[in-house]
């Protein structure tokens, strides 16, 4: 449902002159919005940073349509899911958690280590707001409908690998406020050790789609993947530590276990199954 951007983004909506220079931004050229409307993209994501997605869309005075996401993020204290945090594990979120870290995309020391084949959405503009919050104003990107192949699954546990190696850089390492391997864990303890116990039972594993594509070899195997993520991430950290992760095939192992739990977590009856990224 599209309601008017003020509704949706109360404090975070633009004035009249950052709204234009956002549109001429996504149009490429000068332009003057003549309205629009806001909606909420329906993903939900479980990052205690993340506040809000939204796509805007409207037409300039010329009559071109334009359309924006905007993703609004948070200090953890304004988290809705902050009470499931284990109270020792409390203090130590709202203390480190790098809520604000997710900007470092945009910087130019980070995107040339980005391999061929991945980029950042590029941004528009960014609005501090009143109470730790922030608006990130970006390129709407269309997700494609083509079903994935085995060869997709593989160009992005490669593309996602070879990215998540250079964390071993020691510039990075040097300024990062958390230790080696910090966020790498965060996700395995948030993400990927709650769904290991579907790997036993879920229905996923009894549709006939599955079973048709060898879904039992690809549970256990998962299976003795999951049994060895506890010393996988031990070692990475010895090896983050130590500069030795290019070229690591764990990293890959692990991009492909996250990625295969979060899978059944969203498949539905239907051909094809699309993936959200927020």
């Amino acid at each position: 449902m599209n309601a008017l951007i003020e509704d949706l983004l109360g404090v975070a909506t633009p004035s009249d002159g950052e709204r234009d220079t956002i549109v001429s931004a996504a149009l490429g050229h000068p332009a003057t919005a003549t309205g629009g409307a806001a909606e909420r993209v329906a993903y939900h994501s479980g990052s205690p940073a993340t506040a809000g997605l939204i796509r805007v869309r409207g037409i300039t005075k010329t009559c071109e349509p334009w359309s924006v996401f905007v993703k609004i993020l948070q200090h953890p204290r304004h988290w809705r899911g902050l009470g499931r945090v284990p109270a020792e594990l409390r203090a130590d979120l709202l203390t480190r958690f790098p809520w604000r870290a997710e900007l470092h995309a945009w910087d130019a020391d980070f995107q040339h280590r980005l391999p061929i084949g991945l980029r950042v959405p590029r941004l528009y503009h960014l609005a501090e707001l009143p109470d730790d919050h922030l608006a990130i104003w970006m390129e709407d990107i269309d997700c494609s409908d083509h079903p994935w192949t085995t060869e997709s699954f593989e160009l992005a546990a490669r593309l996602l690998g070879r990215f998540a190696s250079n964390s071993q850089d020691p510039v990075l390492l040097a300024a990062s406020p958390v230790p080696a391997g910090h966020a790498l864990r965060m996700f395995y303890a948030g993400e990927v050790a709650p769904a290991l116990r579907w790997l036993h039972s879920h229905d996923l594993w009894r549709h006939p789609k599955v079973i048709a594509d060898g879904g039992e070899q690809l549970r256990v195997d998962l299976i003795t993947l999951s049994e060895r993520a506890p010393a996988i991430l031990d070692g990475l950290d010895q090896r983050i530590e130590f500069g030795q992760l290019a070229g690591d095939p764990h990293i890959v192992l692990g991009v492909e276990l996250a990625e295969h739990l979060r899978l059944q977590r969203s498949v539905v009856r239907q051909e094809n199954i699309k993936f959200g990224f927020g």
